[in-house]
């Protein structure tokens, strides 16, 4: 049986936090905006890097189900969810909550 004691924590991960533009939704949740739309990420546990989504009107014409109520501070109508490990939530006055 391994020693759980003697394994090392995992290295932390890093994010791109500090770029122009980014917003810090807390709980390690992140926006960009991007080409007409938002991308989303968090850290997610399901795989070994940031778990990415996207919300909004693309510049290709490709559009979410979601409605983009505010953008100061940002409110989004519709949860958000990732599909590798089921993290749910919203994004409410520029805030990640937990669905």
């Amino acid at each position: 049986m391994p020693d759980l004691a003697a394994t090392p924590e995992p290295e932390p991960r890093t994010y791109p936090a500090d770029e122009p533009g980014v917003i810090d939704l807390g709980s390690r949740h992140f926006l960009l905006p991007t080409d007409g739309a938002w991308l989303w990420w968090h850290d997610c546990p399901a795989v070994a890097h940031p778990a990415w989504g996207w919300f909004g009107q693309r510049s290709d014409g490709r559009a979410s189900g979601h409605v983009i109520t505010a953008t100061e501070p940002m409110t989004v109508q519709g949860s958000l969810v990732c599909l590798e490990c089921g993290d749910h939530g919203f994004i409410r006055e520029g805030r990640w909550e937990r669905a």
